[in-house]
């Protein structure tokens, strides 16, 4: 008796995991901080952009995470473009931007997850 081979209809891949979404998602934080700095864009559009690319890689994520990739893009915004040597800072305005940062990319990624139809994948 020949077993025979049956594709299953909703495939797993591995950019699916949870894990590995987070994973790519501090990458392009941190790819797109670089990026920043190199062109010499300055405070507040680098500091946009962090946001930004946190919130649209959190859109498929849980928003805990989106807190947590926001709170990731203002470490390294404060320790490498704010301050020198990836030096942290917690003065009042330090944390009223870690704040920021992490309300502006869960909103961001609230809106990712709107436009994109609700998808959320939930393992883990």
């Amino acid at each position: 008796m020949e077993t025979q081979y049956r594709p299953t209809t909703s495939r797993e891949r591995l950019v699916d995991d949870t894990g590995i979404r987070f994973a790519i998602g501090t990458g392009l934080v941190v790819l797109t901080l670089l990026v920043a700095g190199l062109a010499g864009l300055g405070t507040v559009p680098t500091a946009c952009s962090a946001v930004v690319v946190a919130g649209l890689a959190s859109g498929r994520l849980p928003l805990l995470l989106a807190v947590v990739l926001g709170t990731i893009a203002w470490a390294f915004f404060t320790g490498f473009d704010e301050n020198t040597f990836g030096q942290l800072t917690f003065a009042h305005h330090d944390l009223v931007r870690l704040a920021v940062f992490a309300a502006a990319a869960v909103a961001v990624a609230v809106v990712a997850r709107e436009v994109a139809g609700g998808r959320v994948v939930r393992r883990g």
